[in-house]
Order: structure tokens, then C-alpha cells, then sequence
């Protein structure tokens, strides 16, 4: 798919060329279609390749050495350890590589996070939630979240599985909060 994305960049530029070059109206108006429906090939392609990607991350450590990392992670909270000390720890540990282990350490602590947004606001009474975006949001919480409009229920939120709450994926930025109408 990375090679597919580069062969449309380079029909692009041809396309720019040639537009520039274009002597009528008419020539210039069909290169610029072509161009534009490349535009739209390419962020489908884009899509696609980030979607590959998400799926490819949750591959780095086993769903079976997760509770074990999470119980690590909380050893090492409760113990004030940095950040960087616990992921050190998870890669001496599950034997991964910085950015795997990096990764499974802010998926699981968002994971505590949201746990802790759900607990207190059951304690307190709210019944519904939102999940604020982040500037930077993947097509898959755009996707889960109607654009970040999406107003959930809390018993929607507790059903069990990966991908119903925050973190809806490895090293999701999305944050839960309790919402009023």
C-alpha cells in the first residue's frame, strides 16, 4: 500500500505538470478532475494504510501478558515510578522494543483512566458520556464517535472487549468525560 501511495504522489506531480502546461480552458478543467479524483484515491488509500497500521500495533504483546503488564504498571505507579522506568521495566519484562513497549504502557494507563471517569461518575450519578477528540484523531475514533458528536450511555460503555471506550485502539489520545445535556 506504501508503494501504491508513492506511485500516486508521482501521478500527481505529472498531473501538475501537465496542468500548468495546459493551453485551453478545457485541457486544464479535465486535468484538474483527474487531480481531484487522485486526491480522493489517495486519502482512501491513507485510510487504509492507517487502519493496517492500528491492526498491526495490537500485535505487540499478547492478550494473555496484558494483565500482567497492567499489573506491573500499577507496582510501579503505586511505587512512583516515572514513566520511563516502567516502560523500561515492560521491555525488559515482555523483551519489546521501546516504542511497543512505550505504547502498551499509555494504552493500559488511558485504559485506568476512562476506568476511573466511569467510577466516579457512577458514584456521582451521570448517566451519559462524551469522548473529546484529539486534534490529531484517527479515522477509527472519528469513526466510533460520529465525529466526536456521539453522546454515549454508561451501560453501552461497560460492555466487555476492547474498542467500546477509550482507548479505542493502541496509543489513542481520546478522552472520556461525563456529559450534561
Amino acid at each position: 500500500m506504501e508503494r501504491e501511495l508513492q506511485d500516486l504522489d508521482f501521478i500527481e506531480n505529472d498531473l501538475i505538470a501537465r496542468e500548468a502546461g495546459a493551453t485551453t480552458f478545457k485541457e486544464w478543467w479535465e486535468l484538474r478532475q483527474q487531480r481531484n479524483q487522485l486526491k480522493a484515491e489517495r486519502a482512501i488509500l491513507r485510510e487504509a494504510i492507517g487502519k493496517a497500521r492500528v491492526e498491526k500495533t495490537n500485535d505487540a504483546i499478547r492478550d494473555e501478558d496484558i494483565t500482567d503488564a497492567r499489573s506491573l504498571i500499577a507496582l510501579y505507579n503505586k511505587r512512583h515510578k516515572t514513566a520511563t522506568q516502567t516502560i523500561k521495566a515492560l521491555m525488559r519484562k515482555f523483551t519489546l522494543d521501546q516504542p511497543a513497549a512505550a505504547r502498551v504502557f499509555w494504552t493500559e494507563t488511558k485504559r485506568d483512566d476512562t476506568n476511573a471517569v466511569l467510577d466516579i461518575g457512577k458514584e456521582i450519578g451521570f448517566d451519559t458520556y462524551k469522548v473529546i477528540l484529539s486534534p490529531s484523531a484517527c479515522p477509527v475514533c472519528v469513526k466510533k464517535t460520529d465525529n466526536g458528536a456521539k453522546i454515549f450511555k454508561a451501560a453501552e460503555l461497560e460492555k466487555s472487549g476492547h474498542g467500546h471506550k477509550p482507548p479505542f485502539h493502541p496509543n489513542c489520545y481520546c478522552v472520556l468525560v461525563p456529559w450534561v445535556d
